[in-house]
């Protein structure tokens, strides 16, 4: 069930999905205020991939669409993921595989 974020802040629900590990993957997002209004959404086919990978590449979609938005600009953004592997990437640099350097590099 999807709860808002306080007030005056926004909120990315990111997934990412592969057929098979790896395979055909895409990912989503969708941001939304804490009115649940929807602010922003994005979906793409990403290539063959991991489905950590999907999901971390909907991470950094999300980080890189909200950078190019002057609007979000200095606003308090949270990105919430259902993958554990990726949080837990994301949050503890220690955690990073370093295969995807890049990746993190870039958020």
């Amino acid at each position: 069930m999807w709860s808002p974020p306080m007030t005056n802040r926004f909120k990315w629900n990111v997934d990412g999905s592969s057929i098979e590990k790896p395979g055909p993957s895409r990912i989503g997002g969708v941001l939304r205020n804490h009115h649940g209004i929807l602010l922003g959404i994005f979906s793409l086919l990403v290539g063959i991939l991991d489905s950590n990978v999907a999901e971390l590449r909907a991470v950094v979609k999300a980080i890189e669409l909200s950078a190019s938005n002057c609007f979000l600009h200095h606003k308090y953004i949270i990105i919430e993921s259902d993958s554990a592997n990726v949080i837990s990437w994301m949050n503890n640099l220690h955690n990073r595989p370093w295969i995807h350097h890049k990746l993190f590099s870039s958020a």
